[in-house]
């Protein structure tokens, strides 16, 4: 199994905020914090909303597969938990990116591209 490791990214991560953000003329978007597994982006909009996200950020975390299939999985999720998209990466026909690196700048993307559509 692929062991993802979000510290070896940030400036890939940072770089997709800055290349995405800017839909958002009124709200800014900054990286909260990079661990090993998970990744939270922070948006000023859900400070302004904190009775109703306590939890102000989106996350971004590996998923890995439960039984003896194995795949390479990238998931983002909303400040309450719901998933938003699980990106496969890698050779297999069901892959949505060809490269980890595709996965995490697309998931960036997704979250944001989530965010301005529903709040």
């Amino acid at each position: 199994m692929f062991e993802v490791d979000f510290r070896q990214h940030k400036k890939l991560i940072r770089k997709a905020i800055a290349d995405n953000g800017f839909r958002d003329k009124n709200w800014r978007w900054s990286v909260k914090s990079v661990t090993k597994h998970k990744v939270l982006i922070r948006w000023t909009y859900l400070d302004y909303c904190e009775e109703k996200f306590p939890k102000n950020c989106f996350v971004i975390e590996c998923e890995y597969p439960k039984d003896e299939e194995l795949w390479n999985a990238i998931k983002t999720k909303t400040p309450d938990g719901e998933m938003i998209e699980l990106r496969f990466f890698g050779d297999k026909s069901w892959d949505t990116d060809d490269t980890l690196e595709q996965s995490i700048a697309r998931s960036v993307r997704d979250i944001i591209c989530y965010a301005l559509e529903r709040y």
